[in-house]
């Protein structure tokens, strides 16, 4: 049984008391107490509990008799203690004496008591927290064991206990405890001073209570949320806040309140330090718990307000550190990718650091300050390197560091040893092997260095090297020395050897060896098959050699697949020639094939309804059949099946046997008992189960609605949205009570590629937020209406024309305890006008579609405006780019003319997004005042030339506002030879769906000279059709014949490799089973 967990005696010895309550201690008195504790101290340290038991009894009487307040409370606290380790099972008798020491002892002990017994209560809870998680409130039921309390009792108990220590507070208020200060044991003693009064000792001891989230877990009726800039005032304002609720198990109102009486009470005593540590407190308390947008901007304003005002005591170090504190967590948002704000801040927080630690370099603050200024210079250093490099060519890595200005590399030749002493798993015994091997290449590499102390990512070049499997090395040191420096490394291979992977059947896969740079295919290359297999003895996994063979003349090997013999296969597949070899050290799974075509029984089970009242019946039926998933699918006739109901813990409530009929069904019945938990239940056999819900319903008898939301609404403008409640027989609900509550999301619909990344910043820091909430009533005609501010999020953008959404939820609860709920949703942004335009991504130069031109306001309804579209051909990059396998670097070390010279197709920064291309020329523009169903034509495209097109569309809302929005699509000219863009890869076939007769028609192709590309046409893993097809800079079309037999659907892919990039194209082309639709017509008899 789990003991009880008291407070440190250094936390109750504070709680002492001043003379003028305390009777003086006669000497013989005071030399009874000395001697009595050293022979408790010292039978506790031997192991004789019950003998220093004994003296703390005597000790006990004696200070209760004289009035001993410090004495008697610490004989109170070693009986306690020593009660839990003698007694099993003693945390009841311990809280019942503490009860009892309460009712019998007189001030200021009974106050001490009263908080001892509330940390008590708070200890059990948390070492029996699932207990009570589990448990539901009981009502008209007084029970005074705790151990079977709920949740909400306990919180209760806590709450009164805590809350009585200081119901005394102008005399808890008037005793000092710099008196006993001698005798005084502090965890902290640079801290001690923060705490000058019992008054204080307890109130902040309830306040560590009240704002612990775990302390909140119970869900109030009326939820107290702090909604005031007033929150964060000045503490002369603060005071003077009224703050009400109903809920009497609001922890964070009782919190609230207990820092308005410690600032107020501290504001009128000479304990300036005092008045702003509680202060400090109190603003960080706010800032965690208030739900205005703008809560960042008045935290921040507060903490300079007070780092300030107590600029000249050493606390306001700690001030100091909060506002350091703040910059980091600003600095830590910043993301290159988006925009350099944030870039400076964690500068900023260095720089208080700093200035701190000179004017108070022994304050408590200042410490806090030195760790946070250890993690701002903390050194970082990471990079990521390609899987495989073309041999005999440079390569690039991509380098993460920061606080780093300069790194020295290695080259290593990989070997076996080296595989043998990963498995040691210590880094640094790793890292010291590494650095013991010879060395290829060694250089070393200056990294900008902007001094922001931010994270930061550079490209660096890795001179040529021949075949092999390598081991590149970073440090910081020269030396590479683990203990003290940063120091990364990567393997990679450099090969021209690589391979395409398929299943073609149950026991046999396909590989096809191409060369990495030209993607040809390569014959006479062995392939060895591995699988990782656990060795018990060793307690290691090996590779096993599974299968081996040669490709043939067109670079084609099959094999068996290790599916036929191993369920879930790890694999490494090894090419090698006279000089080159490759592994695909992924270690990748190989699964057994979704489309396997062995029949599996399976079982549908259909019940009468979704949900169930206990002591109704379930009415069920099922259907046994065999089937691959695909197209065999046979019922299965007289076969016996046990059906068993199941309650919500997967507990048995009944079974019953029965048998299919010939059409493969069968059927049955269970009853839901009364008297059990409501839930999910399921009905299951051997082979499926079907869950329904259980519970305890009424038909309701009321609804509740929104009225539509029509209009447009402004940022910060005062919203009013109405509602009604009505029985279904058409009468008012008149004077109901109307719970409401407003959350905020934010969108982008307007979609700017120049805030892409920002988007994705946005949807993180910008989460959900709970504006208002609060109760109304329903007026005589059963209507209600919700008011609430449009408040916007102020930490996004407004050039990025974000939507908000404010989701208003209502529940209406009638004089039955009945509850209905209903929720409506306003979106209002900087700019009151949404404008879509429906032109794909890719349209051909021959299309004669119509493209959709639509405005309308946030709420969705039409709102006619007057539009121009402009339509640029955009200038393509003349060069052809691969694909950039990590995050774009944001420092660069070689020019961008530099850096083309050394890699051919690779991105330098953005060039290849075709956001940041240069406009060619103006092709289109027209102007427009649109209807609801407003449509244009771009006849004029047929005389354009393929490529990448920008749509500019231009508007005003109705406040005045200019809205612009870029759409871009791409133009391609089916009869052109060359493809629209030139890019590697081109591959497009218009259409989803097709019907027998028709044909589908696929365009690819590449910019790039000597591509050789696999075409396949598959369906259900057979090959219908293959062939290699060569390209020279050029578009080809392959036109698919739709034939009967490919319903169901059939798969189309484009494969090739090239320059050390594989691209792998493919396209479901559904052929639907339109010819087996049933048409069901009824007609009037």
């Amino acid at each position: 049984m789990a003991k009880i967990s008291f407070i440190l005696w250094s936390v109750i010895i504070s709680f002492l008391l001043v003379p003028v309550i305390i009777p003086q201690t006669s000497k013989s008195s005071e030399k009874f107490y000395i001697s009595s504790w050293e022979k408790v101290d010292s039978l506790e340290r031997i192991g004789l509990t019950r003998s220093a038991l004994d003296v703390v009894e005597k000790i006990y009487s004696a200070a209760k008799k004289e009035k001993q307040h410090p004495q008697f409370i610490k004989a109170i606290y070693f009986k306690l203690k020593f009660a839990n380790y003698i007694e099993e099972n003693s945390h009841v008798k311990i809280v019942n004496e503490v009860k009892k020491e309460i009712s019998e002892s007189e001030f200021p002990s009974n106050a001490i008591l009263k908080s001892i017994l509330a940390d008590m209560y708070w200890d059990y809870y948390k070492d029996n927290r699932n207990k009570y998680l589990q448990r539901t409130e009981t009502v008209n039921f007084d029970n005074e064991d705790f151990q079977t309390w709920d949740l909400n009792r306990i919180i209760r108990e806590i709450t009164k206990y805590y809350l009585g220590s200081l119901e005394n507070k102008e005399e808890l208020q008037k005793i000092l405890l710099e008196e006993f200060e001698p005798i005084l044991i502090n965890e902290d003693s640079r801290e001690a001073h923060l705490r000058p009064t019992l008054f204080d000792i307890l109130a902040h001891k309830a306040l560590k209570f009240f704002i612990n989230e775990e302390s909140s877990l119970t869900q109030p009726v009326y939820k107290f949320v702090l909604n005031n800039e007033n929150d964060f005032a000045v503490d002369t304002v603060f005071v003077k806040n009224n703050y009400t609720t109903k809920d009497s198990l609001s922890l964070k109102f009782y919190a609230i309140q207990l820092y308005q009486e410690l600032i107020a009470f501290h504001l009128n005593s000479a304990f300036k330090e005092a008045l702003l540590d509680i202060d400090l407190a109190r603003i960080n308390f706010v800032y965690d718990n208030n739900i205005l947008s703008n809560k960042k901007d008045l935290y921040y304003k507060s903490l300079i307000y007070l780092t300030d005002k107590y600029k000249e005591i050493p606390h306001s170090s700690m001030a100091c550190f909060y506002l350091a504190q703040y910059y980091k967590q600003q600095g830590e948002k910043y993301d290159s990718d988006a925009s350099d704000e944030f870039k400076w801040d964690t500068k900023k927080a260095l720089q208080i650091c700093d200035s701190i630690s000179i004017k108070y370099p022994d304050a408590v603050g200042t410490f806090d300050c030195l760790k946070l200024k250890a993690e701002i210079l903390s050194r970082s250093l990471s990079m990521q390197v390609e899987n495989s490099n073309l041999a005999n060519e440079p390569f690039r890595v991509l380098v993460s560091y920061k606080n780093i200005n300069k790194i020295f590399l290695r080259v290593i030749e990989w070997n076996d040893s080296l595989e043998a002493i990963t498995e040691s798993y210590n880094t640094e015994k790793i890292v010291d092997f590494y650095k013991a091997q010879p060395v290829i290449k060694e250089w070393s590499v200056v990294l900008p260095d902007k001094e922001d102390y931010q994270n930061h990512w550079t490209e660096i070049i890795i001179p040529a090297l021949p075949f092999g499997k390598y081991l590149i090395m970073a440090a910081t040191d020269s030396n590479f020395i683990y203990k003290y420096e940063g120091i990364a490394y990567y393997k990679t291979w450099v090969t021209n050897l690589s391979f395409i992977n398929r299943v073609i059947s149950d026991d046999y896969e396909e590989i096809i060896v191409l060369n990495r740079k030209t993607g040809e295919t390569l014959p006479d290359v062995k392939v060895e098959i591995y699988i990782i297999v656990y060795y018990q003895g060793l307690r290691k996994y090996r590779y096993e050699k599974f299968d081996e063979g040669e490709t043939n003349s067109k670079g084609k090997l099959k094999f068996k697949s290790p599916r036929s013999t191993y369920y879930y296969p790890r694999c490494k597949i090894s090419l090698l020639t006279d000089v080159d070899k490759f592994d695909s050290e992924a270690n990748y799974y190989r699964y057994n094939p979704s489309d396997k075509k062995i029949q599996e029984v399976n079982t549908a089970l259909f019940l009468d309804r979704a949900i169930y009242r206990p002591g109704q019946t379930v009415y069920f039926k099922g259907l046994m059949y065999k089937t691959d998933y695909k197209e065999d699918h046979d019922i299965i006739s007289d076969k016996k099946t046990k059906v068993t109901l199941y309650d919500k813990n997967r507990q048995k409530i009944a079974d019953t046997t029965l048998t299919t009929n010939k059409f493969g069904t069968f059927n049955g019945q269970f009853t839901i008992p009364y008297g059990l938990i409501g839930g999910y239940y399921s009905i299951s056999n051997e082979f499926n189960s079907k869950s329904f819900r259980v519970e305890e319903y009424k038909r309701p008898k009321f609804e509740v609605k929104f009225e539509p939301v029509k209009g447009s609404y402004a940022l910060n403008e005062n919203i009013s949205v109405n509602g009604y409640a009505k029985t279904f027989f058409g009468a008012n609900l008149n004077d109901v009570e109307v719970k409401y509550r407003v959350i905020r999301n934010t969108a982008f619909p307007f979609y700017d590629w120049r805030y892409r990344n920002y988007y994705n910043w946005c949807y993180i820091n910008s989460p959900s937020t709970e504006i208002t909430n609060g109760v109304t009533k329903t007026d005589s005609e059963g209507k209600f209406t919700i008011e609430f501010k449009a408040v916007p999020d102020l930490l996004v953008q407004k050039e990025s024309n974000p939507i908000f959404n404010y989701i208003v939820y209502a529940d209406v609860v009638d004089v039955t305890g009945e509850t209905r709920s209903s929720q409506t949703n306003i979106s209002v942004g900087y700019i009151a006008l949404k404008v879509n335009f429906g032109i794909r991504d890719i349209i051909s130069i021959v299309s004669n579609d119509e493209y959709g031109i639509s405005t309308e306001n946030l709420n969705g309804q039409f709102e006619s405006a007057d539009v121009s579209i402009e339509i640029y051909k955009l200038k393509t990059p003349d060069r052809v780019f691969r694909k950039r396998l990590w995050k774009k670097p944001d420092s660069f070390i070689l020019s961008k003319s530099e850096y083309y010279k050394t890699f051919q197709f690779d991105i330098y920064d953005d060039e290849n997004e075709f956001a940041n291309w240069e406009i060619e020329s103006k092709v289109y523009e027209t102007n427009l005042i649109t209807e609801e169903k407003s449509t244009i034509r771009l006849d004029e495209k047929k005389n354009w030339l393929a490529g990448k097109y920008l749509v500019n569309i231009k508007t005003k809302d109705k406040n005045g506002i200019p809205i612009k929005i870029d759409k871009y699509f791409t133009l391609f000219d089916p009869a052109s030879k060359t493809i629209p863009l030139n890019d590697a890869n081109w591959f497009y076939i218009k259409n989803q769906s097709y019907e027998p007769g028709d044909v589908a028609k696929l365009y690819f192709g590449s910019a790039l000279n000597n591509v050789k590309v696999l075409y396949e046409l598959e369906q259900d893993g057979n090959i219908l059709d293959q062939k290699w097809i060569d390209i020279n800079s050029e578009q080809k079309l392959i036109e698919i014949e739709i034939e009967e037999e490919h319903r169901g659907g059939i798969a189309v892919s484009i494969s090739f490799i090239i320059n050390n990039e594989a691209y792998l194209n493919s396209k479901y082309i559904t052929v639907p089973w339109t010819n087996k639709k049933l048409n069901i017509i009824s007609n009037p008899i």
